[in-house]
């Protein structure tokens, strides 16, 4: 799972206030025709980034199904809070989340002295999860 952008590029709270007062429109139809605009990304969106418990059980549900038990969860810096409160409850159903921070960690410790790593270090992280799993 990727987040391919964050609350601040997205769902500012001046972009998002423009829709507060309006009447919310039925949820979307998630289809090949679906558009994310950014009224639907602040009814929708914002409130999962709040308690992204109903997005974690959809997850897990999907996962289970397909018989999944790895994620990899990539995201901005300024996303961690909402990474970890997903990742608590991902990991209470028993997937096996890994994210930047055990991706650091694994670097750090199987490549101590790399210079090539410490300089290229977040490009390399990525790279570095898709071959573990």
């Amino acid at each position: 799972m990727v987040l391919r952008y964050d609350r601040r590029d997205f769902l500012s709270e001046n972009r998002c206030a423009k829709f507060k007062n309006q009447q919310k429109r039925r949820s979307p139809v998630l289809n090949s025709d679906f558009i994310l605009t950014y009224r639907i990304a602040c009814e929708v969106l914002l409130p999962i980034l709040d308690n992204p418990t109903q997005l974690a059980i959809a997850i897990y549900e999907e996962m289970h199904t397909n018989l999944i038990k790895n994620l990899y969860i990539a995201a901005p810096p300024n996303e961690q809070v909402f990474v970890r409160k997903l990742i608590k409850i991902l990991s209470s159903k028993g997937v096996q989340v890994v994210n930047s921070d055990q991706a650091q960690l694994f670097m750090k410790g199987h490549y101590p002295n790399c210079d090539h790593f410490k300089v290229e270090f977040k490009d390399l992280i990525e790279l570095c999860l898709h071959c573990r799993y």
